[in-house]
């Protein structure tokens, strides 16, 4: 921007340029800043952290995922449904939670192959619904054929 000479000898008209030229500078920091926050949290919608988007099915699996026994609510939304490492420990399986690395037993009421109307998995892997802060509280659980 081109500031006229009369701006350096009128004191008044230089602030009102001023203040012109920081109000626009603060809209256009809040335009970007609300693009990539946008952009982000729509990107983070869509995409799951731990599959690739040509993976279709675990996808659509994750999508469709609903708690046992009663199946009225989704397992995930798609934010903490994984691929999972699974053992056989004291007291039955157990996963390797992904946020804090411990393992965590399964409860038995929540996998899959425990259901009257169990779902398989959609590929040769173990899946497992979690919540990231606690490791103790599965929502779902999904045991690979090889199990």
């Amino acid at each position: 921007m081109i500031i006229p000479r009369l701006a350096f000898t009128n004191p008044a008209l230089a602030g009102i340029l001023i203040a012109s030229v920081a109000s626009r500078m603060a809209i256009l920091a809040a335009i970007i800043i609300g693009t990539a926050l946008l952009s982000t949290q729509a990107r983070a919608q869509h995409v799951h952290p731990d599959e690739t988007i040509s993976d279709k099915r675990v996808s659509e699996f994750y999508d469709s995922w609903k708690r046992p026994p009663a199946r009225l609510v989704s397992c995930c939304h798609r934010k903490d449904c994984y691929s999972a490492k699974i053992r056989r420990g004291p007291g039955g399986l157990q996963y390797l939670h992904k946020w804090s690395g411990t393992w965590a037993a399964i409860p038995p009421s929540v996998i899959e192959s425990n259901q009257p109307d169990p779902r398989e998995s959609p590929d040769t892997d173990n899946h497992v619904c979690a919540s990231e802060m606690f490791p103790e509280i599965v929502y779902c659980a999904v045991l690979s054929s090889g199990q």
